[in-house]
């Protein structure tokens, strides 16, 4: 094959490659802009269920009363009289504020999840569906979990108060496949970090 003839090849072969890769491009470009639409509709999906989800649950949620004594324990939500919002306790109550003026017992409804609750005291004990971030500076933070709680009880734990040596009290119950008897606590030793525990088949597990 003479040198002209290798050359005219090799120039070929070039134009092929690029045509390819630009090809390749535009599949990729294509692909990424299919994604981002898939992704933007799942989100605007799940938008969608959270308010239906959420104002089914607000729709029946009953006036607050004031005088009338609301536990922790079973997550009652109300709607107040004041701002018309609902809330759910956090903290047993039986007062007369409005719930929208009392943080300490009561906690805005304004989005489907958990209640986040902040905790600035030395310990605190866990109730169902309550994310507690413990910001309490003066020494770690002990957390108890539920004396019964019920199949699949979820609570979500963030630790972001600069100790290394928080604990959790899993209050005479397994957890991750040990025994309560011989590891009744378990002390987190990372700070920032938040962990999500189910109760399942009779014991605590990280999700």
């Amino acid at each position: 094959m003479s040198l002209e003839s290798e050359v005219a090849a090799l120039a070929a072969q070039n134009v092929l490659l690029v045509q390819a890769v630009t090809a390749l491009s535009q599949t990729s470009s294509t692909l990424l802009g299919i994604q981002a639409s898939v992704i933007a509709s799942a989100a605007s999906a799940a938008d969608s269920a959270n308010s239906a989800v959420l104002a089914a649950a607000n729709a029946g949620a009953p006036k607050w009363v004031s005088g009338t004594s609301y536990t922790a324990a079973s997550g009652q939500a109300v709607w107040s009289p004041a701002t018309r919002q609902v809330y759910r306790c956090i903290s047993n109550v039986s007062g007369t504020t409005d719930p929208s003026l009392d943080p300490s017992h009561w906690a805005l409804l304004d989005r489907l999840g958990p209640t986040i609750q902040t905790v600035n005291a030395a310990s605190v004990t866990a109730v169902a569906g309550v994310h507690y971030v413990l910001i309490y500076t003066g020494s770690l933070v002990t957390v108890t979990m539920p004396a019964s709680p019920a199949e699949g009880t979820l609570i979500w734990l963030t630790f972001n108060n600069g100790f290394y040596t928080n604990i959790i009290n899993f209050n005479n119950k397994n957890h991750m496949g040990k025994s309560y008897i011989t590891e009744p606590t378990m002390t987190i030793d990372n700070d920032g970090v938040t962990l999500a525990l189910r109760f399942m088949n009779n014991e605590w597990r990280l999700i």
